[in-house]
Formats: C-alpha cells, sequence, structure tokens
C-alpha cells in the first residue's frame, strides 16, 4: 500500500457531527456528491438526445458509473469510512474503472471511420485487457492509486490520444471540447498529487473535485456536440 493510499489525518477536512452521526471529512463527501449528482443530470439529459448504437450507450454508462462510483465514494469511502474499512472502497473503485473503460471503448468506436479495422480491433482488446490489469492490482494491493492510474491512463492517453487525431482529421468542436476537459483533468490530477489545498476545510482533495466538476460539464458539453457529429461523420 502506497503513502498516497491513506490520507494523513492532518490533511483531512476535520471530523463533524450532524446529531449523534459522526461525518468525516464532510467538504470531500459533499464536493463527492455534487460530482455525483452533475454526472447523474448529465446522464439522463444525454440519454434523451441518444439514438441507437454503442457509441451513445458507452458515453452514456461513462457518466452513469462515474456518478454512482463517485456517490458511494463520498458515503463509504469518505464521510462514514470510519465504519467500513478499506476493503469496502473495492466496488466503487472497480465501478469508477468500469465507467472509464467505457468512455475509453466510445472513443474508440467514434474514430471507428478514419482508423483501419485492424488497428481498430486491437485498441478494442487492449481496452479490455488494461482493464483486467488494473482491477486486479487495485483489488490486490488495495490501493487507489491503481485507480488513479488507470484513470490517467484512460482519460489522458486513450480519450484524449483518439479526439485529438479526430480533431485533426476532422476539426470536430466536440474533440475539442474533450481536449480542454483534459486539460482540466490534468490540473485536477497535478492537485491531487501533489496535495495543493486551501487548508484543512479545502485540501487537495477538494481543489482536485472542483477541477473534477469542470472537467465533468466540458466532456458533457462535448458529448451533446460529438452525437450530433456523429451521425454526420460516419461513412
Amino acid at each position: 500500500m502506497t503513502f498516497l493510499s491513506i490520507l494523513p489525518a492532518e490533511l483531512k477536512n476535520p471530523t463533524i457531527y450532524v446529531g449523534d452521526i459522526r461525518v468525516d471529512e464532510p467538504i470531500t463527501t459533499i464536493t463527492d456528491l455534487i460530482i455525483a449528482g452533475m454526472c447523474i443530470y448529465f446522464y439522463t439529459k444525454l440519454r434523451s438526445i441518444s439514438k441507437e448504437g454503442n457509441f451513445y450507450q458507452l458515453s452514456n454508462l461513462f457518466f452513469l458509473l462515474t456518478g454512482i462510483a463517485t456517490f458511494l465514494g463520498g458515503i463509504m469511502g469518505h464521510a462514514f469510512n470510519y465504519t467500513l474499512g478499506i476493503e469496502w472502497k473495492i466496488p466503487f473503485w472497480i465501478i469508477s474503472m468500469l465507467g472509464i473503460a467505457c468512455f475509453e471503448r466510445s472513443a474508440i468506436l467514434y474514430i471507428e471511420p478514419i482508423v483501419s479495422s485492424r488497428l481498430l480491433k486491437f485498441l478494442k482488446w487492449i481496452n479490455w485487457i488494461e482493464l483486467f490489469i488494473f482491477i486486479v492490482l487495485a483489488i490486490y494491493y488495495l490501493d487507489f492509486m491503481f485507480v488513479v492510474a488507470h484513470t490517467l491512463y484512460g482519460m489522458l492517453f486513450v480519450v484524449t490520444a483518439f479526439h485529438t487525431y479526430s480533431y485533426i482529421k476532422r476539426q470536430n468542436h466536440g474533440s475539442l471540447l474533450y481536449l480542454y476537459a483534459a486539460g482540466v483533468l490534468f490540473i485536477c490530477l497535478f492537485c491531487f498529487l501533489f496535495r495543493l489545498g486551501l487548508g484543512i476545510w479545502f485540501n487537495h482533495l477538494d481543489v482536485s473535485h472542483l477541477f473534477m466538476a469542470i472537467a465533468a460539464y466540458l466532456y458533457y458539453q462535448g458529448s451533446i456536440r460529438l452525437y450530433n457529429e456523429y451521425q454526420i461523420s460516419k461513412p
């Protein structure tokens, strides 16, 4: 288990009590729940404009699974983790990684018309293999950093790389918004890894969550445009 897996007490939000109920890391919990609410809302809005096809369904699943994982993370991973232990984090770690994998696959499907069928088949296999490897590592070592590494790989390498290629080829606005979101996620990751916060009442996790919320909104706006552009770009 690495030093980043368990947050030192001096960096956590102070515990509060709501009546007799103890709530740890209240601001971190609240910011998690805000992101969860945003993602579920984005899911419902995108689902209403989706058409038939795996591209749409996988993109929608990213927002749904991310919303569920973030909600569980706030409740089970922060507010009431003192009653559960780190093993209870595994379910929402897996849900989070499944969401990222869905987003990766949607990016792969989006570039289908402009890449070879052989490369497309290879990318789809890699998508499942890397997901399996990261899940096994996270469970075996009980280490959240493998979830972070999977997010880094999926969002800042796979999704960003494919939409960079798509933007170069098509000049599509949806992919450009995804690249803006990736830039915000990079700032989020930087704040998380280097623990850049504003104090114990708005620590590096809370700052990271702020940038995650901005990135989620940009991905949502990008998805709206991609949903319209996808039909036009298909052969």
